[in-house]
């Protein structure tokens, strides 16, 4: 299980040189057009231009959770964020949450179209308002559809539950985002819509 809660590591180089090698790997995969696509395409279709790094690292990790007897659990991420992950970075691994956190951090400040603004350990990405409209028009519907499906993963998971975590200021970072994308996708999405994207799944996982 890795965890990351918003601190600063013990040992700032972990992010960066603990490992030259696999560093650069995950470089490589970061900057790779069709990673930096999808990653440009989430937060153009959050509609909120403020948004926490830490939903995608968060997404991404086994977090706490109390089970029907009262203990403190580790869940895991569901079969839709790990396919997210597996989509992101492919097969490359992560020592634990500060390495992941602390390596996309350092790539987005060189993205282009995209801000990362605040500390390492508070970033948060913007977009325009302009791209992130022409991005929400061209998208096919399915793939809107999809990737909103993601979003929402992203934030169940990554949504801390009551007395689990010491960082008491976690649920103010996802409120922003269930209240202006999540909420509304949910109010608009058809039954119709949510059986077509569940069909392509399925489809998708038999043909693997």
């Amino acid at each position: 299980m890795f965890l990351y809660d918003g601190q600063e590591p013990r040992n700032k180089s972990l992010a960066i040189s603990r490992d030259v090698a696999h560093s650069g790997a995950i470089f490589t995969k970061l900057a790779s057009s069709t990673t930096h696509m999808r990653l440009y395409r989430l937060v153009s279709l959050i509609d909120y231009n403020n948004v926490p790094v830490n939903i995608f690292t968060r997404g991404f990790q086994e977090l706490p959770e109390w089970d029907a007897e009262g203990n403190l659990v580790d869940r895991s991420p569901s079969s839709l964020v790990l396919c997210l992950l597996a989509k992101l970075f492919g097969d490359i691994s992560f020592q634990d949450g500060a390495e992941l956190h602390y390596l996309l951090c350092s790539f987005l400040r060189n993205a282009p179209d995209i801000v990362l603004t605040g500390s390492t350990t508070d970033a948060h990405i913007s977009i325009s308002q302009t791209h992130h409209q022409e991005i929400f028009t061209t998208l096919r519907k399915a793939d809107r559809i999809e990737i909103l499906f993601e979003i929402l993963s992203l934030i169940v998971h990554g949504f801390p539950e009551p007395d689990t975590e010491i960082n008491p200021y976690l649920d103010e970072q996802y409120l922003p985002i269930v209240e202006s994308t999540c909420l509304p996708f949910l109010e608009t999405v058809s039954f119709e819509d949510i059986i077509s994207y569940c069909k392509d799944k399925l489809d998708n996982n038999n043909n693997l």
